[in-house]
Parts: C-alpha cells; structure tokens; sequence
C-alpha cells in the first residue's frame, strides 16, 4: 500500500469519528476477543530499556507512567502496512494510533480521539519492541503525540504534545478522587487487497491497562509536569527539525559537490604572467586569504595585455589584465578547489591610474579525485 493512500486512509477514519463519535472506538470494548492481537502492552514508572522487566499494573496520580509495546514474536514490519512495501527501510516519519480509555466503576469516563496519532521518527521496524510515554516527566519525554492526521502534521502550526493520559485529567472524567481503570491501545489500519479499509477487527493491535489510584489533591502537580513536558517535547522537536534540515542541506551539497568539475588548467601547462607579476605575489595573496589550503598548481591563461574598463559616459573606471590566474588547492581529505585572480588598477584621473590589486574569486569546491 503506498504511503500517500495511507494518509488518505488516515484523514477518511478522524473525519469517521468526527461524523459518528466514537461509536467504533467506543464499541471495541464489546469486541474485544475478535481483535487482531499482536502483541502487548507492559507500564513501569521508570523508562524501560531493553526489556519488560520491572513492569506493574499499579499506579497512583502522583507518578510518571512509561509504557513498552512487546509483539507476539513477529517483527512490526510482518503485520504493519509500510509505504510501499519497504519494509527494511528505516522510515523518516511514521504514525500509529493511540487510544486511551478511562473507565470508574467499570464504566467508560473518558476516551481520547482515535485520530489522536503517536508520531514515530527514524524507526527501524525490524524489531519486536517499541518503548513509549503515557504520562512522561519532564526529564524523559521520548513520545510525540499530534492532534493532526498524518497529511495535516506540522508541528510548526498544530502542536505536537506529551503522553495523552495528561490531556485525559479533566474535571469532566477525573472528578473525585478515587481508583480508576486505564486501558492503552496502540494499533495501525490495514487495507484489504482492493485497497479498501479493513474491518476494525482485523487492524493489528497492541492492548494493556493498569489500576491508577487518582488524588484530586495532585491536580496542580500534574498540570505543571504536563506544561514542562510539552516544552521539552517542543525544543527536541524544533532541534529534530534543524538537525534533518541540516541533513538534507549536507545531501544536496553532497550531491552537487559530487557533480562539480574542475574548470580547465590542470592538465594543461600554464602560460607567463602577465602584467609584471610574479608567482611569489600571487601564492602569497591567495595563502593570506584561504585558511587551511594547499596550493597545487597555479595556472594562467594566455594574456591579451592591459585593457580599460569604462562606465556609460566613455569614462574610465579602471585598467585590467585580461588574464585569468587560476590556483588549484587542496582544502581538507578529499575536497579541492580552483579561486582565481584577476589583476586590476583603479582609474585615478589625468590618465592615471593606481597600484595594482589583486580580486580572488571563490567557485564550488570539487572531488580531489577529479584532479587527474
């Protein structure tokens, strides 16, 4: 299934939900022995590692809860849909969906919307576990929930949030103190071979829940951890940003160095400076105003003498040597480069014109194995 229907599939199941409530959501519950379970669900209040160890189903409000998908013995890449079928790839962005249910006295109290998605960034799907938030402290924010469906996602424009057990503690489900049951399902859509949407019963699912022992008197706690956690989350998310911002720019630099030649001279022999000047002068300009090069070869292309530069009125602005001075250098492991010189004397008036100067031009550096 390609990436893109995926997304249309995305957006068609919230605006489902935003039409009917949470009727499909809400119903699983009464479904639940015909779900496709591949895996489960185990909490800690630590992060977990590389294990499930150290796993409880007990918690109270004043705790931070951390959760670890374990599948049954599959690879996610057996039973999730992946873009294109790539599924060794480790892709850039991915989204599963993140239900949360809470329930007191055995009765439903409060649900999260099904298209609240749990953004998933550089993942290697050859794995049989997933670690993850559901309430995080500030210190080990890992999860990067979005209020958007996949097509919509922009972090810059709908903010991105914390474990979505915070944004469930309202005074509407959470009024009282008192036990509660948290139900936690992670699962992904899948499509059948017309390329229409599975039954929700076929969908790969991921299940667990824990008691929780909930304090009105931890509300002002839990408020504050929330607000500090979504500031972490939003500074990892912006340098995340800048660091595949940084990425992307080095590929296509990479790529464009990859394809720049060197400019004619190297192999060829070089002709006599002209205008008087002499190798020392121009080694010497090029080596005071390039840090950390090695010249290679200096080359001059056929001198045509003196000539005069004038602006629009016939007047002139100054005398040039109709030369260019190309000095190939060596600037790091295997990055080269060519600057060239040109020679000129500004026009003084009366016929005069000044000491000669010397313009250094840069151009796109270049594999050193191009020089041949």
């Amino acid at each position: 299934m390609k990436h893109v229907e995926k997304r249309v599939l995305i957006i068609t199941l919230c605006l489902f939900e935003t039409l009917l409530g949470n009727a499909q959501i809400l119903s699983s519950d009464q479904t639940e022995a015909k779900k496709t379970v591949v895996g489960k669900i185990f909490f800690s209040t630590r992060p977990f590692t590389n294990s499930s160890a150290g796993a409880k189903n007990q918690f109270s409000s004043s705790d931070f809860i951390y959760a670890r998908l374990e599948t049954n013995g599959k690879k996610f890449n057996d039973f999730l849909e992946m873009p294109l079928n790539d599924k060794e790839k480790i892709h850039d962005r991915w989204f599963l969906f993140y239900v949360v249910r809470v329930y007191k006295d055995g009765v439903l109290a409060g649900v999260n919307r099904p298209c609240k998605t749990w953004v998933l960034n550089q993942v290697a799907w050859n794995t049989t576990s997933l670690n993850f938030d559901v309430m995080p402290g500030p210190q080990n924010v890992s999860t990067e929930m979005s209020a958007e469906s996949p097509e919509s996602y922009d972090p810059a424009r709908f903010p991105s949030y914390v474990g979505p057990l915070y944004t469930l503690i309202t005074s509407n489900i959470f009024s009282e103190t008192g036990n509660y049951k948290i139900k936690v399902e992670v699962f992904d859509v899948t499509m059948d071979d017309w390329q229409k949407l599975d039954p929700a019963p076929k969908w790969p699912s991921f299940e667990g829940e824990f008691d929780f022992a909930f304090n009105t008197a931890d509300i002002k706690n839990i408020k504050e951890n929330e607000t500090a956690a979504n500031k972490v989350l939003k500074a990892s998310i912006h340098k995340s940003r800048e660091e595949a911002s940084q990425i992307e720019s080095n590929k296509i630099r990479k790529a464009y160095f990859d394809k720049t030649e060197p400019p004619d001279g190297w192999t060829l022999k070089s002709n006599a400076l002209g205008g008087g000047m002499t190798m020392d002068q121009i080694k010497k300009h090029f080596n005071n105003n390039t840090v950390g090069a090695t010249i290679l070869k200096v080359y001059a292309t056929q001198s045509g003498g003196w000539g005069i530069e004038k602006n629009q009125f016939g007047i002139p602005k100054n005398k040039f040597l109709d030369q260019e001075i190309r000095i190939f250098y060596k600037q790091g492991n295997d990055t080269c480069g060519c600057k060239t010189i040109y020679v000129t004397q500004p026009y003084l008036g009366g016929g005069n014109y000044g000491k000669t100067t010397l313009d250094l031009f840069s151009a796109s550096p270049f594999s050193c194995a191009k020089l041949k």
